[in-house]
């Protein structure tokens, strides 16, 4: 009690050093609560958005990986040729493996479709068809678009062809199950007239847009007989069952080398219906050369698309572990554009987050260093005093622990005064450092995208504005621009510790002095 009774009148005698003090320690309170109230709600944040985020992936060839490769052997010509020829054989998995991997614990489900472009017959036209695109104006002018393309456009001037596939005027897509219809699922497509089809059987049935069906007259209960693009003689008879409405992105301006890109020429059909079709043109496929002395077959070829579901990232990156750890090889990788733009979306909120523990180790360091000072200040000025305390007989223990107790009560009341502070400013100051954050990365994303040419969000193409597919048209990343900080049990727990130490900081270099003095040393010099 002696102690502790000397330590509270001290305080309160030399009152300009209290206050000093209290002051010291409420704005390095103040700060820290701040710095880490966001460095815990920002950690809170990305773990709550995580265990909510869905993430879907596909396996696709890794193009990044094979260029390394290629630019690895850069000094060895022939073995860049072999690379080349290499990478022309590439293929996408087969369906069969991706089920496969598709029955992992960690795949919640796999979702896929198939797309074979197929022609009109008789009376029927794609819708736009007696249009000149343009992709028509590009090959009548003469345009090369990298030696893959050739043909006319669409229904009007005959079929395109993509790396010797020929391209119908209509788009004809098998779903594996109503899940991977995410157009209809999301509400942006739906059916109008007539009835869903079966996706479980091989039975013809078709749904078409209205516009399509306007466009041609059709009903439910008609039939709709499609031919294969490079074997006009090879024809499939399928019935209208359902008729959907193809949403406003079928009246999208975009620039499409045939008619069947446009989703109102979308034919959806079942997989298994898609799979026969597939087999049967196989049966009668022929094959012929080309003038690149490449061999073409008039076998239909679908493209598969395919889309694993995981319950959070958790989930994803284990399933990455598993692949690689089944075999996958190198030149394939597990992708996801989910969770490539939830870590865009996070980049404000971590550098928010390094930022502030940057601010709380400044505020921190400097805090100490200020407060070490007065203590040294304190303890030579009060060495007088020591002297005498000494002298009748108190320990220099019982000294250290006085000042040790004053400087825990200083700082009791400046944490308690500093917390209240931080509390009231840790949310406004929080936002307002993120909204800085957020406009400082969308910036950066519009600087990246007027760099491209993109500042109206498409790409330039012969004087007007297109989208080239798989050239670009980034997406605006959706930052995540919202931060309820606060100063919880934990940063309260954090804060005392802080008191803690800036306590024993302040009595530490005191009783470095206090150790230091002899008290008859002390009253000599003062006499």
């Amino acid at each position: 009690m002696f102690i502790i009774r000397n330590a509270i009148k001290s305080v309160s005698r030399s009152i300009g050093r209290s206050i000093l003090l209290f002051l010291i320690v409420v704005a390095i309170t103040a700060a820290a609560a701040v710095a880490l109230s966001i460095r815990s709600t920002a950690a809170q944040v990305a773990d709550d958005s995580a265990s909510q985020l869905s993430v879907t992936a596909t396996i696709d060839i890794d193009r990044q990986n094979l260029m390394q490769q290629a630019q690895s052997q850069q000094d060895e010509p022939v073995a860049r040729e072999s690379y080349r020829d290499q990478f022309s054989m590439l293929q996408s998995l087969p369906l069969d493996t991706l089920l496969e991997y598709a029955t992992s614990a960690h795949v919640s489900e796999f979702r896929y479709s198939a797309t074979l472009s197929l022609n009109t017959t008789d009376d029927i036209e794609a819708v736009g068809s007696e249009e000149t695109t343009q992709a028509t104006q590009l090959n009548e002018s003469g345009l090369e678009m990298g030696g893959v393309l050739s043909g006319g456009g669409g229904g009007a001037g005959g079929p395109w062809s993509f790396a010797g596939v020929s391209l119908g005027d209509l788009s004809v897509v098998g779903y594996a199950s109503e899940s991977a219809m995410t157009s209809f699922v999301s509400g942006q497509q739906k059916i109008i007239s007539g009835a869903m089809i079966d996706l479980t059987q091989a039975n013809n049935e078709a749904l078409v847009s209205s516009e399509f069906a306007v466009y041609n007259s059709l009903e439910v209960g008609d039939s709709l007989v499609l031919a294969n693009p490079a074997a006009t003689d090879q024809t499939y008879t399928f019935t209208i069952v359902g008729i959907y409405d193809a949403g406003a992105s079928s009246t999208t301006e975009s620039l499409r080398f045939s008619t069947s890109q446009d989703p109102a020429n979308q034919i959806i059909i079942s997989y298994p219906t898609l799979s026969a079709v597939e087999d049967e043109s196989s049966t009668t496929a022929t094959t012929s050369t080309d003038i690149r002395g490449q061999s073409i077959s008039t076998a239909l070829s679908s493209t598969l698309t395919h889309t694993f579901v995981f319950e959070s990232p958790n989930e994803y990156q284990e399933f990455d572990t598993q692949l690689r750890a089944a075999g996958l090889d190198a030149t394939y990788a597990l992708t996801s554009t989910d969770l490539e733009a939830y870590n865009s979306s996070l980049i404000p909120l971590e550098n928010l987050s390094n930022f502030a523990g940057k601010m709380l180790l400044i505020v921190l360091g400097v805090g100490a260093l200020v407060f070490a000072v007065v203590s040294v200040f304190n303890t030579r000025e009060r060495k007088y005093e020591i002297g005498v305390m000494t002298a009748i007989g108190i320990s220099k223990l019982k000294v250290v622990l006085q000042f040790l107790a004053e400087a825990a009560t200083v700082t009791l009341l400046g944490l308690l005064a500093g917390l209240g502070i931080g509390m009231v400013a840790a949310v406004p100051v929080a936002e307002t450092l993120l909204a800085n954050q957020v406009s400082a990365a969308q910036a950066q994303q519009t600087s990246v995208e007027t760099n491209f040419g993109r500042p109206g969000g498409g790409a330039p193409m012969l004087g007007g504005t297109a989208t080239l597919p798989g050239l670009g048209n980034t997406s605006a990343v959706s930052y995540i621009d919202q931060i309820n900080a606060r100063v919880d049990f934990d940063v309260a727990g954090q804060l005392g510790a802080i008191g803690l130490g800036l306590a024993l900081l302040s009595s530490g270099f005191g009783a470095a002095f206090v150790m230091r003095y002899e008290p008859l040393n002390i009253l000599a010099e003062r006499s």
